[in-house]
């Protein structure tokens, strides 16, 4: 059976990160701060794919990447929600 895609949007210091992974999750981990995507970086190696990456903007994955998305703590972050929200319906 194949690992469940997620994408961990603002993954900070990548604790949810290391959870799923723990759960045999195949983990996308994307965080604005670039302390935090080194953050996490050290905190799970090379198991999950970690990148900058805006929630603001256009996501860099395709249609239908991920299974599920997990965001603790940011969405507050952001003052409009109308483009994050828009793509994480396009990747879900």
């Amino acid at each position: 059976m194949a690992a469940i895609k997620v994408l961990d949007a603002g993954c900070a210091a990548g604790w949810y990160t290391e959870q799923l992974l723990m759960r045999r999750a195949e983990v996308t981990a994307i965080d604005l701060s670039e302390e935090m995507v080194e953050a996490s970086k050290r905190r799970v190696g090379d198991r999950a794919n970690v990148r900058q990456v805006d929630l603001t903007k256009k996501l860099p994955f395709q249609e239908e990447a991920f299974g599920y998305i997990v965001s603790s703590l940011v969405l507050h972050y952001i003052e409009d929600w109308q483009v994050t929200f828009a793509e994480f319906s396009r990747v879900l």
